[in-house]
């Protein structure tokens, strides 16, 4: 193994030869039961999963994954959330989410004025919704409504 910083990341650290087992196990690897949606952040493509499921293979050795898991709420639908940004359903920019029926709802923080899109995916019809944007008010949030 070479320690030069000028060499190829393939001979500064170890890797395997290959990689031929790409999956997840939510329950096993991060506690988390029940129906999710895997939204693929770099694709922006989502599917329901139900226990372990399989990643897509990737290109090369060096490549990489990056899968948003979200639980299906009570409604069917899940929230994805900013498929711009890479954390998608960060903390302090959402402030609450509820389920309704055919819907759900968001409160957002932000800054006054800035408009934020927000996406979801309806688990029973297995298709993302229309995106919803929202405008952040005077008071520093705003609600969306994501609906089928």
């Amino acid at each position: 193994m070479a320690t030069d910083p000028e060499d190829p990341v393939e001979q500064t650290f170890v890797f395997p030869e290959a990689v031929d087992e790409r999956h997840l196990d939510p329950a096993a690897d991060l506690g988390a039961t029940g129906r999710h949606v895997a939204y693929d952040w770099r694709a922006g493509t989502a599917r329901v999963v139900d226990g372990r499921f399989d990643l897509a293979p990737f290109p090369s050795l060096y490549d990489w994954a990056y899968v948003v898991l979200a639980p299906v709420l009570s409604n069917g639908l899940t929230p994805i959330g900013e498929t711009g940004k890479y954390v998608t359903v960060a903390d302090r920019r959402f402030q609450a989410v509820e389920p309704r029926p055919g819907g759900i709802l968001v409160v957002l923080a932000g800054v006054p004025g800035e408009v934020v899109t927000i996406a979801a995916y309806d688990a029973d019809a297995g298709a993302m919704l229309s995106a919803v944007a929202a405008t952040i008010g005077a008071g520093g949030t705003a609600e969306a409504l994501a609906a089928r």
